[in-house]
């Protein structure tokens, strides 16, 4: 399987209203990006060369717009950098009007698109991968994740260096009727999409920095820290002990209570 994206598509002049797998789309190769829809179209074209030359049995999806929970942290996509500005609570800023009009797809029911093509794709053909009910404009992607966590969306329109570093496209949207014809269904529309993006990124992100944070302590800090969470967690006052009664106390009292370093477990226990 090759996964290739909706960039091998390129640009939309106006002639469709969503790209098929049989359009073959435009790209202008005299600019800076062109590098990577090319690439895609070139990785499909050694997909068919090798079919033909050695019986390659070879499938391939093109991939929407996926977002969600498991994207990286570093991650520079418009969508990625709206739902890392709503996890921290700030304004979402576009870097254009926002009438960008795009397909996206959930990332689960990305997974479960792309087992559907292995297991149930024709060899040698494309399949779009993108769900009819995630088709949202820029703008309006922005503004469901400020919405989420109630703040608002600004406008910061980018200088040209900036700016020729982004897609050109600005009507994007798949069909997915073909990949509909293996029985495939998105479960995830864009709503409850980035909703879960927010609340489960935004809880590991947390888990994350506090992580970072704790590693950084020194053994009375984080004596402290243990203190402080669990009599937050059990209501009820806890004192350090000696680390070899305190475990022993400790597993009584908590169960299978666990912070992420059994260390600090040591160092505690609740006042009988």
């Amino acid at each position: 399987m090759f996964a290739s994206s909706v960039e091998v598509y390129g640009e939309n002049r106006g002639d469709v209203e969503k790209f098929d797998e049989s359009y073959l789309g435009y790209i202008d190769c005299n600019t800076p990006r062109a590098g990577y829809p090319e690439s895609k179209r070139c990785g499909e074209a050694l997909c068919q060369a090798y079919k033909k030359r050695y019986g390659l049995d070879v499938v391939i999806p093109r991939l929407s717009r996926i977002y969600g929970p498991t994207m990286l942290s570093d991650d520079s996509k418009a969508s990625s950098q709206f739902i890392r500005k709503a996890i921290a609570g700030e304004n979402i800023v576009l870097k254009s009007a926002g009438e960008q009009f795009y397909s996206y797809t959930y990332v689960t029911d990305a997974v479960s698109a792309l087992l559907t093509v292995l297991l149930k794709g024709e060899n040698g053909e494309a399949y779009n991968i993108a769900d009819e009910n995630s088709d949202i404009r820029l703008k309006d992607m922005a503004k469901l994740c400020a919405e989420a966590v109630g703040t608002k969306v600004v406008f910061e329109i980018p200088d040209a260096n900036e700016a020729a570093g982004y897609s050109k496209s600005t009507v994007a949207r798949l069909s997915n009727e073909k990949i509909k014809g293996l029985s495939w269904q998105a479960e995830t529309n864009i709503e409850s999409g980035i909703k879960k993006t927010i609340d489960i990124y935004g809880s590991s992100s947390t888990k994350r920095k506090l992580q970072v944070r704790f590693n950084h302590m020194n053994e009375k800090e984080r004596v402290e820290e243990i203190v402080k969470s669990l009599e937050g967690t059990l209501k009820a006052p806890v004192i350090p002990r000696e680390p070899d009664k305190t475990i022993a106390t400790a597993r009584k009292k908590i169960g299978m209570f666990s912070h992420g370093n059994s260390g600090l477990i040591q160092d505690c226990a609740l006042v009988a």
